[in-house]
């Protein structure tokens, strides 16, 4: 079932309450629990809609863009984060839901995203089955965003289709036209959950063009000149012949487990009598260490036992997963040898 920000959710292992405040990958959702309000990320699969509470009670949480607009000036949305210099992908399709009163998904604003330092002059289209198509024609300068239109809920049953001509205007010269399309797929659409640069909010994002090719061979060209430049004298270095390696220990890598367990009883026997955020906290404290040397090895994939109970360490851990850039994919399935209660790690 799918839960969009504002739903109104039980917890079927723990009969909690909250409230959905932001979609994730994997199959989960982050949830503001009503009792204490902890905010943790929660599989879709072990939660139900709370009936208990009137539709009308739970209204989304809206935040407004503030006015900069001046009489007589363009409107001109330019990059004020560091995504657009350090991390340019390219130009990129933001669909931003709008929320009703009930906290339901009605519409999206669609976005078109130049998060590089390049000018893009684009041709788009967004096409249904029945309904009038979405068509907007401009340029985007680099860095910045532009709403190109807006799309119902109710047009994603209708496989809508993108099409986009574009071109890159730079100092070198303009790149040639391509077209490119995109058929979005609803049960695809909603794994595609990221935050927007520029726009800085969470939104269903597609990329529909790379940055431009040079981009990369002149960041590769500036590293080769830096290392000519300060090389020794005499020192003859050929680029093409040398790669960066890294050491590890190949004992620790051999008596490296990769499994460990977190019930408290393992970590510290004779823990009766400390209280539940005491055992929390060793615990995770445990969970990084060993994750920290399951990374500087270089480790393939471990598992994480937490065991089964309310599933607060485990979704503790699934938090601190996600803030991991090392970890590729992390999953929480029936294992035949932990059941349950463990989670597996992809490095």
């Amino acid at each position: 079932m799918l839960y969009v920000v504002g739903s109104r959710v039980r917890l079927s292992k723990t009969g909690d309450t909250g409230v959905v405040i932001e979609r994730l990958l994997n199959g989960m959702v982050k949830v503001r629990l009503d009792e204490d309000g902890f905010e943790i990320p929660v599989f879709e699969d072990d939660l139900a809609r709370d009936d208990s509470v009137a539709a009308n009670v739970v209204k989304a949480k809206v935040i407004q863009k503030p006015e900069t607009d001046q009489p007589g000036l363009p409107k001109e949305n330019t990059a004020k984060t560091q995504y657009a210099i350090l991390k340019p992908t390219g130009l990129l399709l933001a669909f931003v839901p709008n929320q009703n009163a009930d906290g339901q998904v009605s519409s999206y604003d669609l976005h078109l995203i130049n998060d590089t330092s390049y000018e893009a002059v684009a041709s788009f289209g967004i096409y249904f089955n029945e309904d009038r198509p979405i068509k907007w024609d401009g340029k985007v300068p680099g860095p910045s965003e532009v709403k190109i239109g807006n799309m119902s809920f109710d047009a994603l049953n209708q496989s809508p289709e993108v099409e986009l001509t574009q071109k890159w205007i730079t100092t070198e010269g303009d790149t040639e036209s391509k077209t490119f399309s995109l058929r979005i797929k609803p049960k695809s659409f909603f794994k595609h959950v990221r935050m927007a640069p520029l726009l800085n909010v969470n939104a269903h994002l597609f990329k529909l063009v790379d940055k431009p090719d040079f981009d990369q061979k002149k960041q590769e060209e500036d590293l080769s000149e830096y290392t000519r430049q300060h090389a020794r004298p005499g020192w003859s270095y050929n680029e093409e012949l040398h790669e960066w390696v890294e050491v590890v220990d190949s004992k620790k890598l051999a008596g490296f487990q990769n499994a460990i367990d977190l019930h408290i009883e393992k970590l510290r026997p004779g823990a009766g009598k400390m209280s539940n955020s005491e055992i929390l906290r060793i615990q995770l404290t445990a969970f990084e260490k060993y994750m920290e040397e399951a990374i500087s090895l270089g480790v393939e994939r471990v598992f994480i036992i937490h065991g089964v109970g309310k599933g607060k360490l485990r979704d503790e851990i699934a938090t601190r997963l996600f803030q991991m850039a090392e970890v590729k994919s992390f999953k929480n399935e029936y294992h035949p040898k932990y059941g349950w209660g463990a989670t597996e790690v992809i490095f």
